[in-house]
């Protein structure tokens, strides 16, 4: 026994047991041709999906950690969501952009439908936003 007083085949077996659940839950994510993502105040990537990573020519493991405005080409356009993010997150309140234009990394203009859900983020108690792109670029 532990100085907790669990069993180490218990700690061993509920570690299993999360890093399986830990590992559907990506395997769905993933799965969703939409963008979803996660993003703090400052614009670091906290979740990425398959879909939302390939945008960046890279892995979600490769960006998450990074700076989504260093990332994309149109820098401008990147400042722009950022700002987006930091009203979502000021409000407390969703946001929906239906209709929102934008340039993706090749360079093709897109209508993408756009939704924000603040959050607080668990592991660091920071505020961050959720989002979900649905468009052309996801299809």
């Amino acid at each position: 026994m532990s100085e907790h007083g669990e069993r180490p085949d218990a700690l061993r077996a509920a570690l299993r047991a999360s890093r399986t659940r830990e590992a559907q839950l990506r395997q769905v994510v993933d799965l969703v041709p939409d963008y979803i993502f996660a993003n703090d105040r400052d614009g670091i990537v906290l979740l990425s999906n398959e879909a939302h990573a390939r945008a960046y020519g890279a892995s979600p493991e490769a960006i998450v950690g990074a700076n989504y405005v260093e990332l994309d080409p149109d820098r401008e356009q990147a400042q722009g969501l950022l700002e987006l993010d930091r009203e979502v997150i000021a409000s407390g309140e969703p946001a929906r952009l239906p209709e929102l234009e934008v340039v993706d990394a090749r360079g093709r203009e897109l209508t993408v439908d756009l939704r924000l859900i603040p959050y607080v983020e668990a592991q660091t108690g920071k505020d961050a936003v959720l989002g979900v792109r649905r468009g052309d670029a996801s299809r």
